[in-house]
């Protein structure tokens, strides 16, 4: 019986999704809305580019350099060998 009333439905056409016409002004808005997403797709797709090819690459996993000069070093290697070096507090300026 269920099915009977299921073909019944189907016949009249209530599960026919009816086409929606579009006006020339909702037409020419979805052109132009297609061709503002396609154009943002290209400039997105272009900066990526830009941004991979301008950029140096360096892995997360890399350390830091480590600075082999500095004037607390030079201040403690002349402490060891003798030279005073606190007349010198404006070293690095």
């Amino acid at each position: 019986m269920l099915e009977k009333e299921e073909d019944i439905r189907e016949a009249a056409g209530m599960y026919n999704i009816p086409k929606m016409e579009l006006s020339d002004t909702m037409q020419e808005i979805s052109r132009l809305a297609k061709q503002i997403r396609d154009k943002k797709a290209i400039l997105l797709d272009e900066a990526r580019v830009n941004k991979s090819s301008t950029k140096a690459k360096l892995p997360r996993t890399a350390a830091a350099k480590d600075r082999s000069r500095s004037v607390s070093i030079l201040r403690k290697k002349m402490s060891e060998v003798g030279v005073e070096a606190s007349e010198s507090e404006n070293v690095n300026s």
